[in-house]
């Protein structure tokens, strides 16, 4: 069973090695392969676009490479406190109450977020059962019943555990349960995908997350300003000869927006930081690993990124996926 891209191809000697020795029949190393959806690439196209892991650097996004960084000591108290709470975490209770409880209670920006963090957490299983449902919804013929609250099961068997994901692309093709292995690598104590989470409450945690912190870590009328993009961007490029074209679509990312003489705010840069969320992980011994399902995903937007680029942002040719993987592309 081979080790993950991500660990293995470390080095350009790393590379040609395992280049030479993988099985010609279970690869096919052509450019025609990067035809198909960011969603369905793989090993091939990670070998074809001769992707090779670099150490980690700094921990600033590109776009900030050349800034002095500082913390803001004119930072409101109310802001010190916003993200204080947010570090200390909520209420371990209250993941079980209504969005509509938490906004109350813990401020509109943050209460989302808690109310999220439940949902991501919680898997189909959690949900009340459709039978108490309907009893506790009065019909036309009982008059008004005695009050029932729904109940929802809250109990830690009903929340998903990081040690039964696996990590896998945003579309998977093929995924087989019971720890059978797939092209590269084997499962580790998976969660059935029925009871795993939509991936766009994934997207909207990270969105509430961003959106509570950029809102607390900048000064109002500050220019400027970083926000979030919930926009789903879609990048393709048109390749000589292929008679074809490659694709991505992005989950969302942050925006760097300036202020015009006129007192508007415009995009300046559209994608100082992509969002690709992943509905699983994949795990190999008890450890989160990257699969070259979700590597590869994440370079074909990088790539696509980069060529497309309307907007002149990579012009050091690196970009940074909020997925904490960096990539350079040449």
């Amino acid at each position: 069973m081979s080790k993950p891209y991500f660990d293995a191809i470390r080095s350009e000697r790393a590379y040609r090695s395992s280049f030479q020795s993988e099985p010609a029949n279970d690869l096919t190393f052509s450019l025609s392969n990067l035809q198909t959806p960011a969603s369905n690439w793989g090993r091939e196209q990670l070998f074809t676009c001769h992707v090779v892991i670099s150490p980690a650097q700094d921990t600033l996004l590109p776009g900030y490479k050349n800034d002095h960084i500082t913390f803001d000591h004119s930072i409101s108290d109310e802001a010190r406190r916003q993200i204080d709470n947010f570090f200390q975490g909520p209420d371990p209770n209250d993941l079980g109450q209504s969005e509509h409880y938490l906004v109350h209670k813990y401020g509109t920006s943050l209460g989302q977020v808690w109310a999220t963090v439940a949902a991501v957490k919680a898997r189909r299983s959690g949900v009340a059962d459709l039978d108490v449902i309907k009893d506790a919804i009065p019909t036309n013929n009982e008059g008004t019943p005695e009050s029932k609250r729904l109940r929802y099961n809250t109990d830690c068997k009903d929340f998903v555990d990081s040690g039964t994901l696996q990590i896998g692309s945003s579309s998977p093709t093929s995924k087989l349960l019971g720890g059978t292995p797939d092209s590269s690598i084997g499962y580790v104590d998976q969660a059935p995908t029925r009871d795993l989470p939509p991936e766009d409450n994934t997207v909207r945690l990270i969105s509430c997350v961003m959106r509570h912190i950029l809102y607390y870590t900048q000064l109002p009328g500050s220019t400027p300003i970083i926000e979030f993009r919930d926009t789903r961007q879609r990048m393709s490029l048109q390749v000589l000869d292929l008679g074809g074209e490659v694709t991505a679509i992005d989950d969302g990312g942050l925006c760097l927006k300036v202020e015009e003489e006129n007192g508007r705010f415009t995009v300046a840069r559209n994608m100082v930081a992509l969002l690709e969320a992943k509905r699983n992980l994949k795990v190999i011994e008890g450890k989160p690993v990257i699969s070259d399902e979700c590597l590869s995903q994440m370079t074909c937007e990088a790539i696509l990124a980069r060529a497309v680029d309307p907007l002149d942002e990579f012009q050091d040719g690196r970009c940074v996926h909020l997925s904490f993987v960096n990539l350079a592309t040449d």
